[in-house]
C-alpha cells in the first residue's frame, strides 16, 4: 500500500482529496481494527493538515466536508453523514 507522500493527491477535499482518504482509512480501521488502516488514516490526516485549508462550504471539496471528516476522526460517535458518500462502514463492537 503506497504512502500518502507517494501519491498524486493535491487537495484536501472529501471527494478525491486527503481528508476523504483519511476518513475512509479511519472508517476501515474502526470497523476492522486493522493497524495498517489506522496508520494510513494518520498519514493522510498529517498530509491534509499540512495543505492549505479548503474554502467555501461545498461538502465534497470545501471546508464543510473537511470539518465533518476531522470531527469524525476526533470523535467516538459513528458519523451518519457519510452514508451520503456510501462509506458508512459499521463500527466494530468489541465483545
Amino acid at each position: 500500500m503506497a504512502s500518502a507522500s507517494a501519491s498524486a493527491v493535491t487537495s484536501t477535499g472529501l471527494c478525491h482529496g486527503a481528508a476523504g482518504l483519511a476518513h475512509l482509512f479511519d472508517r476501515l480501521y474502526r470497523s476492522s481494527g486493522n493497524a495498517t488502516c489506522a496508520e494510513r488514516a494518520r498519514d493522510w490526516w498529517a498530509r491534509a493538515l499540512a495543505m492549505p485549508r479548503p474554502t467555501g462550504g461545498h461538502l465534497l471539496e470545501g471546508a464543510a466536508g473537511f470539518g465533518l471528516a476531522l470531527a469524525a476522526a476526533l470523535g467516538d460517535t459513528e458519523p451518519a453523514w457519510d452514508r451520503l458518500l456510501a462509506c458508512d462502514v459499521p463500527l466494530r463492537r468489541d465483545s
